[in-house]
């Protein structure tokens, strides 16, 4: 079987690949927003109950991360992301039948947030094995396909749900989703360079018979990323569910509502984009622009509960779509550089599975404030504070530096070293520490 190099053309086809299958499975669940006001109306359910259809589908994808990984090493990319379009298509049809919201829970929530689980992580693995030099720029294309995803199917869902029903519109969509899925047919197991080998200790623990590994816990990047990013998504997907919803509640009708998914497609195409290529640079630290993306983020939920117009809501949600792209995109470039290549599907695994509980539970209790509040505002005030908390976890990272720093500094000093042995001046000015660790008044 044929074998292919790295940053090559058939690399760029996969990255194609790729992003068209994550624009068919996520650009779909993340336009959820559609569907809120029209499952409301026909189910005759609250906000709290309806919410729960959307992030519910979205938690089960990143919860089932550690599946999807354990997929991924048994079978390879290609295998998982078919299993995936089978299981998403296969949902949607299923769902289409659904009596209640709670046969949704099941049909849409858990077996297309798991199909959707395959064909997300098949997407970031076969970009970490197909590029080394552009890994950041395909990243940054692959995750363009959630946006794009978004920006082309919110309003054709839209005009689907006017001409036919939503029953009939979930129909024709299993068949769309699982024909652009196919794509994933190029993710060729075979690429020259990838390193494929596990640590001594993740080959012992394999002969064990110890399959949960926590190991990436020690790693101090993997942590802080893990906490953030659980902390975050708690509110950052509260806008694309409640969207549409809270456009009716301030004088929006649903139609002008969902043109805004395409203000926020394009937004997040351009974030992810731009982030993906600054990331590229070696100067430009990721986390930074992580941080950067989610306070700009949490600020626009915040402010968002002043708009009064339509023009409000479009300046809101390009702000908040482009930093919704960089924030995804620099999640994913974090996870999978932040540790050995060996164990980049443990930490995006970890990462998305603990992020799950919180997104899962965020959007509902935003509805259930809200329902209970009679207004969005709260609950927006919750969500938007929530995101800035988050977004703060990385200062931790700096702090970490200055303490070993520090310690290095005495370290190097010796354990012997006698207060005096550092100058008065040592608080006023900045001093170093040369190769025979002597101390030198830079006077």
């Amino acid at each position: 079987m044929a074998s292919y190099a790295q940053d090559r053309l058939w690399s760029w086809l996969v990255c194609a690949s790729a992003t068209l299958s994550w624009l068919a499975a996520l650009g779909f669940v993340f336009s959820f927003g559609i569907f809120f006001p029209v499952f409301m109306d026909y189910f005759q359910e609250s906000r709290e109950k309806t919410a729960w259809i959307g992030s519910l589908a979205i938690a089960i994808i990143f919860f089932s991360g550690h599946a999807s990984g354990a997929l991924i090493s048994k079978f390879g990319c290609r295998v998982t992301a078919l299993l995936g379009a089978f299981l998403c298509a296969l949902s949607l049809g299923v769902s289409s039948l659904a009596k209640n919201i709670l046969v949704l829970y099941f049909t849409y929530s858990v077996l297309y947030g798991l199909g959707t689980s395959f064909v997300f992580s098949s997407g970031i693995n076969i970009i970490s094995k197909y590029f080394k030099k552009r890994r950041s720029l395909a990243m940054g294309i692959l995750t363009c396909g959630q946006g794009a995803g978004v920006l082309i199917m919110a309003p054709v869902l839209q005009m689907m749900i006017d001409a036919y029903d939503w029953k009939t519109t979930y129909r024709i969509m299993a068949g769309v989703i699982f024909l652009m899925c196919l794509t994933a047919l190029t993710y060729s197991p075979n690429v020259e360079g990838e390193d494929t080998e596990g640590t001594p200790a993740e080959e012992e623990d394999k002969e064990k018979g110890c399959y949960i590994d926590v190991s990436v816990w020690k790693e101090p990047k993997v942590l802080v990323l893990i906490l953030s990013s659980t902390i975050i998504m708690f509110g950052h997907y509260t806008p694309q569910i409640h969207l549409v919803r809270y456009c009716e509640d301030i004088g929006i009708t649903a139609d002008a509502a969902s043109r805004l998914f395409v203000y926020y497609g394009l937004s997040s195409c351009a974030g992810r984009l731009v982030s993906g290529r600054l990331c590229d640079f070696k100067m430009i630290n990721t986390f930074f622009v992580y941080q950067i993306a989610e306070i700009v983020a949490g600020m626009s939920i915040l402010f968002v509960t002043m708009a009064t117009s339509y023009v409000h809501m479009i300046v809101f949600i390009v702000i908040f779509g482009f930093c919704d792209g960089a924030y995804i995109t620099t999640l994913n470039l974090i996870a999978i550089t932040c540790t050995s290549p060996d164990k980049i599907a443990l930490a995006l695994a970890w990462q998305m599975q603990m992020s799950s509980f919180t997104t899962a539970s965020g959007p509902p209790i935003v509805g259930l404030v809200a329902d209970t509040m009679g207004s969005y505002t709260p609950a927006f005030y919750m969500a938007g504070g929530v995101v800035l908390a988050g977004s703060c976890i990385p200062f931790f990272l700096l702090c970490r530096k200055e303490r070993s720093a520090s310690r290095d500094l005495w370290t190097t000093l010796g354990p012997t070293a006698e207060s005096t042995d550092v100058p008065d001046w040592r608080k006023s000015v900045v001093y170093t520490v040369d190769k025979k660790a002597s101390i030198r008044d830079p006077n």
